[in-house]
């Protein structure tokens, strides 16, 4: 069942790269974008495997709750 967008809002799509590169109609949040991310010197200690868990596990929900509470 469709939802009804509230208000003026956009639908964003997000990709991390992790099962390919870019995409048409996704914003593309590769692991370049979080070198300044504070936890990324620690993501090789994050539980194997390491990058799929702190991009998918990490990064991606705090990165769209930040979004959801500034918008």
């Amino acid at each position: 069942m469709p939802l009804a967008r509230p208000g003026n809002c956009l639908r964003k799509q997000y990709l991390s790269g992790q099962t390919g590169g870019p995409a048409a109609g996704f914003e593309y949040l590769g692991t370049d974008s979080w070198m300044n991310e504070f936890r990324c010197p620690d993501r090789m200690k994050l539980p194997d495997p390491w990058l799929f868990n702190y991009m998918h596990n990490w990064v991606m929900p705090m990165y769209i709750l930040n979004l959801a509470l500034a918008t």
